[in-house]
């Protein structure tokens, strides 16, 4: 804790360690985010190919966390390329855009929620303002 939070004072070399393990931790996270999305779509693919009768289901889960996931790992790109990652010579800023995009094709986000939701009680779904596929 920084000495002006009563914490003791720390010195130059700590603090470039703790701005390096923050910058290993927030990697850490948006490789795990990758990982999930690829497995969640590697899922929904083998679903598909084998004419599941839940393929519509895991696509739209696919689609729900992968569009969702990868605007935040774009995020923190970003973030972590500080003003050059919204610089164009860089291209973090076209994954972001296309991770923004992404999010709102095939309709919102939240279409996508009423799509799950419909397939998971399909007796009863049909009771709230959501698409009639």
């Amino acid at each position: 804790m920084p000495e002006e939070f009563g914490g003791t004072p720390v010195d130059a070399k700590t603090q470039i360690q703790t701005k390096h393990q923050a910058v290993a931790v927030r990697l850490a996270d948006m490789a795990a985010k990758l990982y999930a999305v690829r497995g969640l779509l590697r899922e929904a693919s083998r679903a598909v190919d084998a004419g599941a009768p839940d393929a519509d289901h895991l696509c739209s889960i696919a689609k729900l966390v992968a569009s969702e996931d990868i605007l935040k790992v774009c995020q923190h790109a970003v973030e972590l390329h500080g003003g050059n990652g919204t610089m164009l010579d860089f291209g973090i800023e076209k994954l972001y855009r296309d991770a923004t995009m992404f999010l709102h094709m095939d309709g919102t986000v939240d279409i996508t929620r009423f799509k799950i939701v419909k397939s998971m009680f399909p007796e009863t779904a049909g009771t709230y303002a959501g698409p009639e596929q």
